[in-house]
């Protein structure tokens, strides 16, 4: 089965979680025989760096290229939050994995803004909390698309 990672940059186990993640996620799913690609979206010596561009068509043509070219079956998208890795813009023959990394402690975001509201800095108080009211929304609106 061919596969392909897409992360910003080259997975290494140095880097942080996503990178340490897809790296480790890439060596074993090679050691079980499966072809796997690294497609980056900053890089300058990798083979497969998706060109920088002002519309999401012309990134989304550059990835169906690649895709067909070396006949990926599953598309990872380790951010899940680029339009361009999404159907329709990707060819609907390629299944995608989106992945949504989310923190484990944004139900205790309120809590944690309410304690440490200050009005001696109003404006920044007001501010996170209608931030951290938005996130049930902004969370649905994700899962939905």
């Amino acid at each position: 089965m061919n596969i392909c990672f897409y992360t910003s940059a080259l997975p290494v186990p140095e880097l942080g979680g996503v990178e340490r993640v897809t790296y480790n996620l890439c060596t074993e799913f090679r050691k079980a025989g499966h072809n796997v690609f690294n497609l980056i979206s900053t890089g300058k010596n990798h083979t497969f760096v998706i060109p920088e561009a002002d519309n999401q068509e012309a990134k989304a043509d550059y990835v169906n290229t690649f895709l067909k070219d070396n006949n990926i079956e599953i598309l990872i998208d380790q951010y899940g939050n680029l339009p361009f890795m999404r159907h329709p813009f990707i060819s609907s023959e390629v299944k995608i994995v989106r992945c949504f990394h989310t923190d484990p402690f944004h139900k205790h975001l309120f809590r944690a803004l309410v304690e440490t509201f200050s009005f001696k800095e109003l404006k920044y108080g007001l501010m996170n909390i209608v931030f951290a009211i938005n996130i049930p929304r902004s969370l649905y609106r994700e899962r939905k698309s």
